[in-house]
């Protein structure tokens, strides 16, 4: 009598079984071979397939499809989308239709087939809730699925999104087990929901366990649990041999793995586990995550195989690998016999029997191979030593492919000759290594024909090759400097000061460090002639050494137009020095004519119109003045020039015995000449200004300020401490030139001038840029 309980055991056994058979693949060719084998053993239909996101079209694929042909496959393929396979795709519903010909029509393109299929199940393959995939499953009868049917394909669906991820990941990052710790989140994630128990300890206590974890061993915590106790409680006492493999450390990157270890629970319950140590970084501190897999039931499922469910398992995996296992012997006319043939050259051949395939590898082999082949099969039967040969045949397209063979021959009781081998096809990499042959020929030619001189070192400096060019310029042929120091060829010995410096610039150690920068040296030639050249080095791998490549350059003829422009620059420095002071001079020319003409003016008006005059030139005749004797013929010291200004004003006004005190805030700024010369005249009119009427007794204050805002603006404070304007005075509507000249060169600099009212004396603020 089959009870409930029955059926949920055997329920849970075939879930194992899935299980455990989807556990271990990793490419898509055993994927697709497991899944159709799996539906097998579910449910019986006649159609089936497996269709998969490729994301590099953006479409679903199909796996494989059972029952379909090629024109069928190809046609559900492209309408998989517009079909309930698209539907399923985009809603990750599970679609079951208990009989298709009663059902609603709906709005769904059928797929054109030979066919009719009275009920469908459709299982969403998902990963991480994101649909990846759909698997389908039709029958020509109604009614087909049953809910145990569901079950299992719903737990299919689930476990081949994972693989699908998996072989995803181990595709995109090379092998890596574990592509999902990348962030933390992801840890806490897969460390909480993974079924396997799971703990971290700090080489001394536990400190963190999974739910897993406590479902299998009844603890709900086990935090600061010593972990030497802690293994002592859960070990077979036969076992405790492996404590001390548990508490080795694992280098970063690697698993620590005991394949078998019994263990006991809480409960007594015993079982025997799969173990993998490795470091995880918590709290960025290094601790040891120890991952228990129960692995008794596949212990047990292991042991039931029979012997020839594992002859058939080696056969379907020799099946699928990417050449073929052969075995043959000679008949007594010394044609080939293949007892057995295996797995395929690729993809395109198609071969039926082993007979047939025995004849392809070994009877259409290529006229001027033939030979080779033949002595080289005699050989290894008379010497019984192993077969190797790389030799070419024709397929069934006339086709030349490249064939390796390996095989070992065996003597067997009747003296009959067995060789045992593999043979795969090469062509590919015979043709990676004829690319590789032309792109060293190309990269050899360059290497010779390059016009830039190319010297290449080993990392201890010392030479392994130069080019044509480099010959030409040093004088050496290659074979003189082969396997000698660089520096001792090229080196000169003028001076020892010269040769320190040369030869550690050249040394592996500067060399190294010069990576991809430019030094300039000078050297010398094979008749001792020393010329200027240009290194740039870099860093380079040839078959696992590392090697230093550099380029030199003959700089002498860009040394010399240098020291031509140097001295064309510094013959212009001199005569616009010259044009500085000249400009001072006829400055101080006009000045002193119009002292000269004022003295012959009886009116103090007009001849205060011309002392303002004499100032305003005399501002501007600082700059060139300071310019004439400044390293730098483009800017002024503005700190300088307004003190020269300012106390040259105060002198000019007010005497050499005043007693007016200068305040000057001003940090060392350098500024252009089209921006000194405004700033100067604003200057020299404010103070003006301030002296004559500001400070009408001799003494007073009297203060510049100067204040960097962001770059090129500028705040100039100046004031006095005297009287101050009018309150009924408006500036901005007087016609004194003076103040015209400050709001109109202010607007020149980019900026504005304001007179600040509220406090005693007189107060500009005057903003500008650098122009």
């Amino acid at each position: 009598m089959i009870t409930d309980e029955n059926k949920n055991f055997e329920l849970v056994s075939k879930l194992k079984v899935i299980a455990l058979t989807m556990s271990s693949i990793i490419d898509w060719k055993t994927l697709s071979t497991s899944i159709e084998l799996i539906i097998d053993t579910i449910v019986d239909v006649r159609y089936s397939g497996l269709y998969l996101m490729d994301e590099s079209e953006n479409k679903l694929k199909l796996l494989f499809a059972k029952g379909f042909s090629d024109e069928e496959r190809k046609e559900a393929e492209e309408t998989a989308m517009e079909r309930h396979i698209g539907r399923v795709f985009r809603e990750k519903e599970i679609l079951l239709k208990s009989d298709s010909n009663n059902s609603e029509k709906e709005n769904i393109k059928e797929s054109k087939r030979s066919f009719t299929i009275r009920s469908r199940a459709i299982i969403p393959v998902l990963y991480l809730e994101k649909s990846v995939g759909c698997i389908g499953l039709g029958s020509i009868y109604p009614s087909q699925f049953t809910d145990e049917h569901i079950v299992l394909l719903k737990f299919l669906g689930d476990l081949t999104g994972v693989v699908y991820n998996n072989i995803k990941l181990k595709q995109s990052q090379k092998k890596k087990n574990v592509a999902l710790l990348k962030a933390k989140e992801n840890y806490e994630t897969l460390f909480e929901s993974n079924p396997d128990a799971i703990f971290v300890h700090n080489f001394k206590n536990i400190i963190k366990i999974n739910k897993a974890f406590s479902e299998h061993f009844g603890v709900s915590a086990l935090d600061n649990t010593n972990i030497e106790i802690f293994y002592k409680s859960i070990i077979h006492s036969e076992e405790f041999k492996y404590i001390e493999t548990l508490s080795i450390k694992p280098k970063k990157g690697d698993t620590i793995i005991i394949p078998q270890l019994r263990m006991i629970n809480r409960w007594g319950t015993k079982m025997i586990a799969e173990v993998y140590l490795s470091t995880v970084s918590l709290n960025e501190e290094e601790n040891i995550q120890v991952t228990i897999r129960d692995i008794s039931e596949r212990i047990k499922i292991q042991k039931l195989l029979k012997k020839e469910a594992q002859k058939s398992l080696l056969k379907r995996h020799a099946e699928q690998l990417p050449g073929i296992i052969f075995q043959c012997k000679r008949s007594e006319s010394g044609d080939f016999i293949f007892p057995f043939v295996s797995g395929q050259l690729s993809e395109e051949e198609d071969y039926n029997g082993n007979q047939k395939k025995g004849i392809v590898l070994f009877d259409n082999i290529h006229k001027e191979d033939k030979n080779k082949f033949d002595l080289s099969i005699d050989s290894s039967g008379k010497k019984m030593n192993t077969w190797s040969l790389d030799y070419r045949i024709l397929n069934k397209n006339s086709e030349i492919r490249w064939m390796r063979g390996n095989a070992n021959p065996i003597k067997i009781k009747d003296g009959t000759i067995i060789w045992h081998g593999y043979i795969s096809d090469v062509t590919d990499h015979k043709k990676a290594e004829e690319a590789l042959l032309d792109t060293e020929h190309q990269i050899s030619t360059m290497f010779r024909h390059a016009p830039q001189t190319i010297i290449i070192t080993d990392k201890e400096g010392k030479v392994q090759n130069w080019n044509p060019k480099a010959e030409e310029i040093f004088g050496w042929r290659t074979e003189e400097v082969i396997h000698k120091a660089l520096y001792t060829i090229i080196l000169p010995f003028r001076s020892e000061e010269e040769k320190n410096k040369v030869s550690e610039s050249l040394s592996p150690r500067n060399l190294a460090l010069s990576i991809n920068q430019t030094q300039e040296l000078t050297v010398l030639n094979k008749k001792g002639k020393a010329f200027p050249i240009s290194l740039s080095t870099s860093e380079m791998t040839i078959k696992g050494n590392q090697f230093y490549i550099s380029f030199i350059s003959d700089i002498t003829k860009r040394r010399q137009n240098e020291g031509k422009i140097q001295q064309s620059l510094e013959e212009k420095d001199v005569l616009l020095k010259e044009i500085h002071h000249r400009v001072k001079n006829n400055m101080q020319v006009i000045t002193g004519l119009l002292s000269l003409q004022s003295g012959l003016v009886e009116q103090e008006q007009i001849r205060e119109l011309f002392l303002s005059s004499q100032h305003r030139i005399h501002s501007m005749g600082i700059v060139h003045e300071m310019l004439y004797q400044s390293e730098d013929v483009s800017k002024i010291n503005l700190r300088k020039y307004l003190r020269e200004l300012a106390e040259g004003l105060i002198i000019s006004i007010k005497g050499k015995n005043n007693k007016v005190e200068l305040t000057l805030e001003v940090p060392e700024t350098n500024i252009n000449l089209d921006t000194a010369i405004p700033l100067g005249l604003i200057t020299n009119e404010l103070l003006t200004n301030s002296l004559k009427y500001g400070i009408k007794k001799e003494g007073g204050i009297i203060y510049i300020r100067l204040i960097k805002l962001k770059h090129p603006e500028f705040r100039l404070e100046l004031g006095d401490n005297g009287p101050g304007f009018n309150e009924k005075y408006d500036y901005r509507t007087s016609k004194s030139l003076g103040l015209m000249l400050v709001h109109r060169l202010s607007r020149q600099l980019g900026g504005k001038a304001e007179r600040i009212s509220g406090k005693k004396g007189t107060h500009y603020l005057i903003l500008f840029r650098e122009v």
